[in-house]
Order: structure tokens, then sequence, then C-alpha cells
């Protein structure tokens, strides 16, 4: 199990789903937490309930997460802290560099270069 830090609205949003919808979410019967398999067909069937939402597996947020975290300019040992990840390999492949982002790299290397920076 790893503690993945969140911005304080997306833990505010998880407190309010696990306010508002059934016990199933979080946990199973006797108040014991979802297994791997079972957890992934309620969210799938919660998912497919939503009009114009793509019915992705959890796993794809972590691939967000840590593309958001390295758009938004975090080093890249921070990402690989807040992944909760050891190995630089796995956390390279979740990272998904954007256009912007190598566009914005690029322009910094020009204003550094032209003594800009």
């Amino acid at each position: 199990m790893r503690d993945i830090p969140v911005p304080s609205f997306a833990l505010e949003s998880a407190k309010y789903l696990r306010e508002q919808a059934s016990d199933f979410v979080m946990k199973g019967k006797l108040d014991l937490p979802l297994n791997n398999k079972t957890w992934r067909t309620y969210y799938k069937k919660a998912i497919e309930q939503i009009e114009g939402v793509r019915s992705l597996p959890p796993h794809c947020c972590r691939h967000t997460y840590i593309t958001l975290l390295h758009a938004s300019g975090v080093d890249f040992d921070t990402i690989q802290t807040l992944a909760g990840q050891s190995d630089e390999d796995a956390t390279r492949g979740y990272m998904h560099i954007k256009d912007d982002v190598t566009a914005k790299a690029v322009g910094l290397l020009e204003q550094t270069l032209q003594g800009r920076i």
C-alpha cells in the first residue's frame, strides 16, 4: 500500500463521494476493503452510468497524476517520491511529455542561450 498525496480539492471530492455513495465504493461486505478485481468491477459499472465519460481503469489516474506533476514543472525526484516509486524507469513509464511542455523547455533554453534568464 502507498500513501499518495493529492490536492486538497481532490481529497474533498473523495470525501464527498464516500459520504454520498453507497458503501461499495470503498469497502465490500463485512466492512472490509475491496479486493482489486471487485473494486474494478464496481468502478467500471459506476463510470458506465455517467454519460460522456470514457471508461478507463483506475490505474490511468497514475499516468495522469505523474504527467500533470511533470507539466506543472515539478522536478523528477519529487515526482518519483510522490508516486511512491523507487525505480526511475517505472516513473518515466508513467510520464507522458506533452508538446506544450517540450515547447516551454525549448523556449527556456532559447532564453538562457540569449542571456535573458
